[in-house]
């Protein structure tokens, strides 16, 4: 069982996305995710957007890139808010 979860909340290059959960044995609620998690964003090698969302759990920061967002939407970036709520890429 998974000990993390994130969604996609937003999705521009890919809408059908949008709402999207992971990883596949996530047992968190979207709720839980939303009100819980950490935002974070990803984007290209040209720093366009991709999506945003939220994870929540015990996680390293790179799960929604490397479990989604990397292999279905081709993001190479990930990025965080810091504590002054400036973004930051892991």
């Amino acid at each position: 069982m998974s000990r993390y979860g994130w969604i996609v909340t937003d999705c521009p290059v890919e809408p059908s996305q949008q709402g999207i959960t992971g990883p596949h044995d996530n047992t968190l609620s979207r709720e839980q995710m939303v009100l819980r998690g950490q935002q974070w964003k990803v984007f290209d090698d040209d720093r366009e957007f991709y999506a945003e969302g939220f994870i929540a759990g015990d996680y390293n920061g790179f799960e929604p890139l490397d479990d989604w967002a990397g292999p279905s939407l081709g993001a190479v970036t990930i990025k965080y808010k810091n504590p002054d709520g400036e973004w930051e890429s892991l």
